[in-house]
């Protein structure tokens, strides 16, 4: 009997496990697959040291080297088609672009042409940028159609920075022609015109390092305002850079609550879909968490919130990459709206690869 009972016990085990291995919802992998690991070093491309997009791309790399196994290595360059050439040829994983490098990528214009239309991915949204023209305090000079003979950069290296300039004369009611047009090797180095007397007047951002010295040296600083209320002056502008916008912000050299009226658009950091999207999620987590990191370090920077990164209201047609969206949808901020903006941005990259 109780050999029986024994025996019963040893068949009925041996059939439950040779159930259990048959059976592929109760059995154990072999191997459970596992995410590829991150890397240790990311790259992003920047302006050259001296502009303010060094300085906040900075920011941003402290934070994300802080919060995530990722370390970021700042590659800066003189020119906009410096930014995007590594995102084509994988040397790069992030680039620090405006709306003007982004469109001109996307659409494989002006400089870009060689490279065709680019796959860009909007990663992190960032505060407008907002520039302006600015030269000497000491100068006599006022409006922007004061500068009618003055001697004004342009920059092969920048296409999108020389067109801001191009576009502010407009507001004067001026043109290239109506002015001294200086040829400089680079943004930094026409920034630093109006400091080292070799330009009457510059535009940058209204904190960029130059117009911070101008300000406190015996100079002293002219912001050229552009008030929204003179909109015949911003359709002349606007004819030239149609992104353009007129926002409200305050400068370097001014009485504190004290503004000026700049040219904004949009900027923030960019990828491409080759990217992978555990590498942009990190990334995205560690820009949200590291906020109070980057901040102070530069006073535009204050206003780069998630509140500013996950507003999809007057975007460019770019797509966000699918790292932030995933990392926009797990914190519950992926909206109607913003799946209704990334279909039509998908579709219309589609069309303009199509004519590649």
């Amino acid at each position: 009997m109780k050999r029986t009972f024994l025996v019963l016990m040893i068949l009925t085990l041996v059939s439950g496990l040779v159930l259990v291995a048959c059976n592929p919802s109760t059995s154990t992998p072999a191997t459970t697959a596992t995410a590829a690991p991150l890397p240790k070093v990311v790259v992003m491309t920047t302006l050259a040291v001296g502009t303010t997009k060094y300085v906040q791309s900075s920011g941003f790399a402290e934070a994300v080297s802080k919060l995530s196994p990722m370390t970021v290595r700042l590659e800066s360059t003189d020119t906009d088609l410096g930014r995007v050439t590594p995102l084509n040829t994988k040397e790069s994983e992030f680039a620090y672009l405006t709306a003007v490098n982004a469109q001109m990528a996307a659409r494989g214009d002006a400089d870009y042409k060689n490279l065709g239309p680019t796959p860009l991915r909007r990663v992190w949204n960032g505060h407008p940028f907002l520039g302006g023209m600015f030269g000497r305090g000491d100068a006599g000079l006022k409006t922007v159609a004061d500068l009618r003979g003055k001697r004004i950069p342009q920059s092969p290296s920048s296409v999108a920075w020389s067109q801001n300039n191009e576009a502010i004369l407009a507001y004067g009611g001026l043109t290239l022609n109506d002015v001294k047009v200086v040829k400089v090797a680079s943004v930094a180095a026409g920034m630093k015109g109006p400091l080292e007397g070799t330009l009457d007047a510059s535009q940058g951002t209204l904190w960029n390092p130059s117009a911070l010295e101008l300000a406190s040296g015996s100079h002293g600083i002219i912001w050229f305002d552009m008030p929204a209320e003179n909109k015949e002056a911003w359709a002349k502008l606007q004819m030239v850079t149609p992104w353009a916008r007129p926002i409200k912000g305050t400068a370097a050299g001014l009485k504190q609550g004290e503004t000026i009226t700049g040219a904004g658009y949009e900027q923030g950091v960019w990828s491409t879909p080759s990217v992978s999207n555990d590498i942009v999620y990190a990334f995205v987590k560690a820009m949200k968490e590291g906020y109070d990191i980057y901040k102070g370090m530069e006073p535009e920077l204050k206003d780069w919130t998630w509140q500013r990164a996950t507003n999809v209201e007057g975007l460019l047609d770019l797509p966000y990459h699918d790292g932030t969206v995933k990392f926009m949808k797990d914190a519950g901020v992926w909206t109607p709206a913003h799946e209704t903006f990334q279909q039509a941005a998908v579709k219309a990259e589609k069309e303009r690869l199509a004519k590649k």
